[in-house]
């Protein structure tokens, strides 16, 4: 998926604007294509953010819980810490 939805992210500011209710892009996954509206190409990309974002925090953490210099106070305090927004 993050090949596909990589490949039509640039289409969509392009497309947003569009006025024509039957405008749809094509989105490839596992040799299947799929005829997509823009807003769905937007609503891939932010739950594309949103999956780096969470995997991002899962490496942050697993760091913190490696780190072998900290006690468990510290990682605690440290993992507590991070900002989980956007």
């Amino acid at each position: 998926m993050r090949s596909g939805v990589t490949g039509i992210v640039g289409t969509a500011p392009d497309a947003e604007g569009a006025t024509a209710a039957t405008l749809t892009v094509e989105f490839s996954a596992s040799n299947t294509r799929y005829p997509i509206t823009p807003n769905w190409v937007i609503a891939m990309t932010h739950y594309k953010l949103l999956l780096q974002r969470s995997w991002d925090r899962k490496d942050a953490i697993n760091a913190a819980l490696a780190d072998e210099t900290m006690g468990q106070a510290a990682k605690r305090e440290g993992i507590e810490s991070m900002h989980w927004w956007l």
